[in-house]
């Protein structure tokens, strides 16, 4: 069964700058955009990422997002990858989402940032990654059940090198909804 959403509640000393409770009838495209392709994105996944309502779509106040075993070009599976690229951009504060993960080996579902200046096509090595930055808030290796990690990347600390933390539970990740979330300030 599908659980009641809960809307987003700042701590305390903190004001709500902005939020998606996707409780409209569809993705609020104000709010969202979409990775579209199957190139593997850098890291060698195998699905294509599609704007298609059979991979992300809101469902009683939830985005749902699916991954499919269809073909499309060289990939076997498709799914979506969703993101504020150009529409909403944040410096410090309070990140969360509030997501339950897919269980198997095999997925990767991922809560993370880029820095704003992020361009990998303008020819400008500033711009590209990881010198724009990277914020990994949760990262889920299904293969781990028990496990999220989050990670920092930037110039001199990327990939391997990242700045990271693996969080270890004594239950299965995918069993419930949790809520992830960062505290970003100026250090």
């Amino acid at each position: 069964a599908t659980p009641e959403p809960i809307p987003a509640q700042p701590p305390e000393g903190m004001e709500l700058v902005w939020s998606d409770e996707f409780d409209e009838d569809e993705i609020d495209l104000t709010n969202w955009t979409y990775d579209i392709g199957g190139w593997g994105w850098g890291n060698g996944e195998a699905q294509y990422y599609t704007d298609r309502p059979e991979n992300a779509r809101v469902e009683n106040g939830l985005l749902v997002i699916t991954l499919r075993q269809e073909q499309i070009e060289d990939s076997y599976y498709t799914s979506a990858r969703l993101k504020t690229q150009g529409l909403r951009k944040f410096q410090y504060g309070r990140i969360e989402a509030r997501m339950k993960v897919p269980s198997g080996s095999g997925t990767w579902p991922a809560f993370w940032m880029l820095g704003a200046t992020f361009d990998n096509d303008d020819g400008d090595p500033a711009t590209d990654w990881p010198q724009a930055g990277e914020i990994d808030i949760m990262e889920y290796v299904g293969r781990k059940p028990q496990t999220t990690f989050g990670a920092l990347h930037g110039s001199g600390y990327a990939g391997a090198g990242s700045l990271s933390g693996w969080n270890d539970q004594d239950f299965d990740i995918a069993d419930e909804f949790h809520t992830y979330a960062v505290e970003w300030d100026e250090e």
